[in-house]
């Protein structure tokens, strides 16, 4: 399978946006960006172990922020464009922190305590819009799963490899976000040079090739059933999504 071909169809999945949509610009530049990540993890599989140590906390992360913003972004269109105004504005300045910034903490992760999400007496600056918040778990992720499964179910769809099926919606975006947080926390140590303090066994060739592909298979997982969503900006069909999503998830299983 050219390897070519598969990254494109990861990139496409997670951030194609159609040209007449006033998020083409921001999706087709992070498309960009997945596309050249991924390339770059795909020739990092099969480098020696020096330059995997290196380069997998850039490389690793990197995927995981640029994967997840895009996926943020077609799933809450309104939060891309308000950011996009935001950054055309002639005061906005590049060089230094801004408060607008997507935010891994609260745009991605939500690290806000929501124990009681639909409390009536909820303050609604407390409804959470990040992508693995309460909110968006219960109207947008499980009902988008379950149509998955019974896209998968109905057209007698087996997987050989590990796939969102294998999760129950309840747990769907728990795991994900549990998962999605221990790897960014580990690749950001590498980046940090936390992890030499303690030996470049940490970062040995084994434990990056396995991270590296956990983090395109959470990216993956959440892109495929992104295009499910029924309110998510440029969704392909549920058959065209599924066929890009078997070939990447062949490509990163089966070697």
């Amino acid at each position: 399978m050219a390897g070519t071909t598969v990254v494109n169809d990861f990139a496409s999945l997670v951030a194609f946006g159609p040209r007449e949509s006033q998020l083409s610009t921001p999706l087709r530049n992070l498309q960009s960006h997945v596309y050249n990540l991924v390339s770059e993890a795909k020739s990092l599989l099969k480098s020696d172990a020096q330059r995997k140590s290196t380069f997998s906390p850039y490389i690793g992360r990197g995927i995981l922020e640029a994967g997840l913003t895009a996926i943020l972004f077609r799933a809450d269109p309104f939060r891309a464009m308000t950011l996009c105004r935001f950054q055309s504005d002639i005061d906005f300045d590049h060089n230094s922190p801004n408060n607008i910034s997507v935010s891994w903490a609260d745009d991605i992760m939500c690290n806000a305590d929501i124990r009681d999400p639909w409390r009536s007496k909820t303050k609604p600056e407390s409804v959470s819009r990040a992508l693995f918040s309460p909110y968006t778990d219960e109207i947008l992720w499980k009902p988008a799963l379950n149509k998955v499964n019974d896209h998968i179910s109905s057209n007698n769809i087996g997987f050989t490899f590990p796939s969102v099926t294998d999760l129950d919606g309840s747990i769907f975006i728990g795991a994900m976000k549990g998962q999605a947080r221990q790897l960014y926390s580990f690749w950001s140590k590498g980046i940090y040079g936390e992890l030499f303090t303690i030996g470049n066994h940490t970062l040995d060739s084994i434990t990056c090739d396995e991270k590296l592909k956990k983090s395109i298979d959470i990216v993956l997982d959440l892109a495929y059933v992104s295009h499910f969503i029924s309110t998510s900006i440029s969704k392909t069909s549920a058959k065209k999504a599924t066929q890009r999503y078997m070939k990447v998830k062949e490509f990163v299983h089966g070697g």
